[in-house]
């Protein structure tokens, strides 16, 4: 999938008369595709510019690469040396007698997220305004995100396949009405502003520290707030989303590392 062209490509002069050329259709740009990106600086939200120097055998291939300037990130940097290697493919350049003859070019490879990637460590919020009938039944349900939420709530089909909207329904008690009530999950902004701003009187909170990494899981509680019947069990939730991941293989660098947080307010009766 070249056609959204990540990563960029900027290609720099390589100071030779005849230096190696790119061939191919789309140029070098066709080397590198979205599909490319490493899965665990997806994860990471690692985004970056990898200057490599190449050098070019007499056959057009790469016979070396040399990071010149990191992207910051490992995986980034490794993967454009990979794919240069792999799929790289030049005209040769030629010495003064018209024989091909060994050159180097400098290339540098903007790394951009593709669109819609998750990046678990930014910031991102995600409320699911829900009424609730006083048999558990969802009778309406709205959702609104900041960011690319990654675990979350499940939103509104989360709410709905969880038991804790009937238990949210019977606390107005028996013969009430429908309850309308919000749910916030927010990851990195902490827990005293996930439902800042928000109408309604907060019910239930449950924050916790999360890290992910290679050889590691901790997930901490730091704040519960409210009936035990209606937190969601964070670690839990966050253990059934990390595990295929945390599994798929020893990623360069964190996978998660951050503050999660679910709150759950009543919100005024609408009028």
């Amino acid at each position: 999938m070249t056609a959204m062209l990540l990563p960029m490509l900027l290609l720099l002069a390589a100071g030779r008369a005849e230096p190696a050329r790119a061939i191919g259709e789309g140029g070098a740009a066709g080397w590198f595709s979205s599909d490319d990106y490493p899965k665990e600086a997806i994860v990471q939200g690692a985004e970056g510019v990898t200057a490599v120097r190449l050098t070019v055998d007499p056959n057009g291939k790469v016979s070396d690469c040399k990071v010149t300037g990191s992207s910051g990130f490992a995986s980034l940097d490794d993967t454009t040396c990979s794919l240069f290697r792999a799929r790289g493919n030049f005209i040769p350049a030629h010495d003064r007698r018209g024989r091909p003859t060994t050159d180097s070019t400098s290339i540098r490879i903007r790394w951009v997220l593709p669109e819609g990637s998750p990046g678990f460590n930014k910031p991102w919020r995600e409320a699911v305004r829900a009424r609730i009938a006083p048999d558990g039944a969802i009778l309406s349900c709205s959702e609104e995100r900041t960011g690319n939420p990654v675990i979350g709530s499940g939103g509104c089909a989360g709410l709905t396949a969880s038991p804790v909207s009937r238990r949210l329904a019977f606390r107005s008690g028996a013969g009430a009405g429908p309850a309308d009530i919000l749910l916030v999950s927010a990851w990195n902004l902490g827990a005293s502003t996930a439902a800042a701003g928000e109408p309604g009187r907060l019910v239930a909170l449950s924050s916790a520290r999360v890290r992910y990494a290679p050889g590691e899981k901790l997930c901490t509680t730091l704040r519960e707030e409210g009936p035990p019947e209606i937190r969601l069990p964070l670690c839990t939730l966050i253990e059934v989303v990390m595990s295929p991941l945390a599994s798929a293989g020893p990623p360069s660098g964190d996978l998660l590392d951050g503050t999660f947080t679910i709150a759950i307010s009543e919100l005024p009766e609408a009028s």
